[in-house]
Parts: C-alpha cells; sequence; structure tokens
C-alpha cells in the first residue's frame, strides 16, 4: 500500500504493511450471522422507544460522552473514569493494544478467536505468539498398557513448540515442579542454535503463564537437563 502525493510517496510503517487482512465474509445475509455476534433475537422495544425519540437534527451533532459514561458507570457501581464508551468492540480492541502493548510485549492469541485481535494487535510493536490448543496431560504406559490422566497440563503454540508443567511428589511439601520446553525450528531454520538461547522466549513465556516466580520464589530452575 502506498500514497502518492506530489511530493513524495509516503509509505505506511513496516507493521501496518504486514498486518494480515481482514475480509468479512458477505454470503448469506438472508439468516443471522453468529460470526458477525448479531443478536438473535429483535432489539428491545425500549431502544425503539428512545430510537424514535431522536431527532434528525440530534443525528447531525456529536453526542456528549460524558453524560452515558457517568450513567454506566452508576450501573455497574464503578467510577466514572472507568468507563470508555467506543464504537464497537472493534474500535475497544483497538483502543486497548494501542494504549498498553509495548515494543517487544507478547500477546497470547489463542485461536481460533475473533479476527480482529491479530489485524489490530499487528499494527503495534508486540509480538503475537498464537496458542493453538492447551490440554491436560495424559501418560500411556507403552509396557504395561496403562493410561495415567491429569498428569500435568500441555500448551501447544502455533509452529509446533510446547510447554508442558508436571508436578511430582504427593501433597505441597517437597513437591517437584517439572517444566519440559520443546522448540521447533524447521529444517530451513537455524538448527545451529545453542539450546538455552533458541529457548530463551519459551522458557520466560513458561514462568509468566504459570506464576512461577510467584508461587514458588524462585527464579531458576534448580536442575536443568
Amino acid at each position: 500500500m502506498t500514497i502518492a502525493t506530489d511530493a513524495k510517496t509516503v509509505r505506511p510503517r513496516k507493521a501496518v504493511l504486514e498486518m494480515p487482512e481482514y475480509h468479512p465474509p458477505l454470503a448469506g445475509r438472508e439468516a443471522l450471522r453468529l460470526d458477525f455476534n448479531e443478536n438473535t433475537l429483535a432489539c428491545s422495544p425500549k431502544v425503539k422507544e428512545a430510537l424514535a425519540e431522536v431527532s434528525a437534527g440530534a443525528l447531525t451533532r456529536y453526542p456528549e460522552r460524558e453524560p452515558v459514561e457517568a450513567t454506566v458507570a452508576a450501573h455497574l457501581g464503578l467510577k466514572a473514569e472507568q468507563v470508555a464508551l467506543t464504537n464497537g468492540v472493534d474500535e475497544a480492541i483497538h483502543v486497548l493494544f494501542e494504549a498498553f502493548l509495548e515494543a517487544g510485549d507478547e500477546l497470547l492469541l489463542p485461536v481460533p478467536t475473533y479476527t480482529m485481535y491479530e489485524v489490530y494487535a499487528s499494527a503495534t510493536d508486540a509480538r503475537v505468539v498464537t496458542v493453538e490448543a492447551a490440554d491436560d496431560f495424559a501418560y500411556h504406559d507403552p509396557v504395561d498398557g496403562s493410561d495415567a490422566a491429569d498428569q500435568g497440563i500441555r500448551v501447544m503454540f502455533e509452529g509446533g513448540s510446547r510447554i508442558v508443567y508436571r508436578l511430582s511428589g504427593t501433597g505441597t511439601v517437597g513437591a517437584t515442579l517439572r517444566v519440559y520446553i520443546e522448540h521447533y525450528e524447521p529444517p530451513s531454520g537455524k538448527l545451529d542454535q545453542e539450546t538455552q538461547p533458541a529457548l530463551a522466549d519459551l522458557i520466560r513465556l513458561s514462568h509468566e503463564l504459570a506464576g512461577i516466580d510467584a508461587r514458588t520464589g524462585r527464579k531458576e530452575p534448580t536442575v536443568i537437563t
């Protein structure tokens, strides 16, 4: 995408150029689209009454936000400054990401999910980490054929990397938290990397996801294998 002017050609930021394109489905408008978050019922009769009272002149002016935000805040038991009205959820997501995502931040994004999360996150300098699945880890013994359920938690990321958490021992005293970290590198990737640098991002993420530092008081593992 380029914008041509008489003086020069202006190009958007690299992050904007690399944003995934959003193409809303346009077919099937004869019925409700639940993926559009459309209401399955008609709007409230009170909404219709309120809209009927809006004059043509009022529609030409910007509304005042503060009175409505104060009303919403009072209804929810919040302070007015804790409420922000947005033009639909898309604008809310956009504002939140622009306000809170710093350069180098990571946004954990489970898939499938609402498309605009990735679109707006990609316009920032944050890194989108896609979580494809998470489940309880079960162990199948290939020798005796027994199955042991609830052995831990697996978090699988897009591209094949994963983190597995297991708690060994009984009770909370003397228990051992085992964290297995696997980073997938394709055949065309950097196969000559040292182990620790290659796993660094996943190691940090494993601490943040499970709150290991806060829960155990440890910033480093006792044993690395």
